[in-house]
């Protein structure tokens, strides 16, 4: 098997590294109007920087991507480039979505309207997201009242 120079490319898919994967999945999610995911990244304008062109130097930014992580946009809104993308988990990245849900946290620790995304509330209360994803909004509670009398 021949590596590329920087010996996260193998030529069979089994070989690549998670982090070599990231960047590759991170371009094609960019620029392949084919790629699952295209119409949230490419075909909103989202764009890698020509830096990134090469892995080498998304490498040389990025460093290797550590366990149970992978690349997340800081600006849900930006570009991929080096000030803007950092190693995150699950957990981080589902709170740093363009469309995520915020709750108010009136627990006393907090001060008054503190707001936190879903899976704060999840850790927080230690709940499965089935419970959290269920609540409705004080219209749909009137509403579905309404039609049940």
């Amino acid at each position: 098997m021949r590596y590329a120079r920087h010996g996260h490319r193998g030529n069979e898919p089994t070989d690549r590294t998670p982090t070599y994967n990231s960047w590759r999945k991170a371009r094609e999610r960019v620029y392949n109007p084919n790629a699952a995911g295209f119409k949230y990244y490419g075909g909103r304008g989202v764009e890698m920087c020509s830096r990134w062109d090469s892995f080498e130097n998304f490498l040389f930014d990025m460093g290797e991507r550590p366990a149970d992580t992978t690349i997340d946009r800081i600006n849900p809104f930006g570009n991929y480039e080096p000030d803007n993308c950092r190693w995150s988990s699950r957990q981080v990245q589902a709170n740093n979505k363009r469309r995520n849900k915020e709750f108010m946290d009136h627990d006393p620790k907090y001060k008054k309207g503190y707001t936190k995304g879903v899976m704060d509330v999840l850790d927080y209360v230690n709940k499965c997201a089935c419970h959290v994803s269920g609540f409705i909004t004080e219209e749909q509670y009137k509403l579905n009242k309404s039609r049940a009398a």
